[in-house]
């Protein structure tokens, strides 16, 4: 699980539905198939056998996190900071929640990292 430190709610498949293009958001953390990230070794952030991925590889503020097939592409490779912020290594922004929404359904997208509670994650 990657738990959101502003709302503690956990970065989610919607509907647990693992399409090419799915949007990521934020939800009531349930421990499902879901939910269930890991941080792997190629740089990647993978559930449900799929990878977190910029859309289209965009590198811009307000670029939507999907979920798509993992496949080499360097824009799908993050860094869980020390600090707790998840980066996009093309990008060098962190992947962030639109509007700073802390409800079911927020939407997860790139912003310039600046240190706040609606980029900081952790694991659990």
């Amino acid at each position: 699980l990657l738990r959101q430190a502003q709302s503690g709610r956990c970065i989610d498949i919607p509907d647990a539905n693992a399409v090419d293009g799915a949007l990521l958001r934020i939800w009531d953390c349930n421990s499902s198939a879901a939910q269930q990230w890991t941080l792997q070794s190629d740089g990647t952030v993978r559930a449900m056998g799929k990878c977190m991925d910029p859309a289209w590889a965009g590198t811009a503020n307000g670029t939507e996190v999907n979920l798509v097939a993992c496949n080499g592409n360097a824009a799908q490779r993050f860094t869980l900071r020390s600090t707790g912020e998840l980066v996009n290594v093309s990008a060098n922004r962190c992947v962030d929640v639109r509007n700073q929404q802390t409800s079911n359904g927020g939407k997860l997208h790139l912003w310039d990292c600046h240190g706040g509670s609606s980029q900081k994650w952790t694991r659990s």
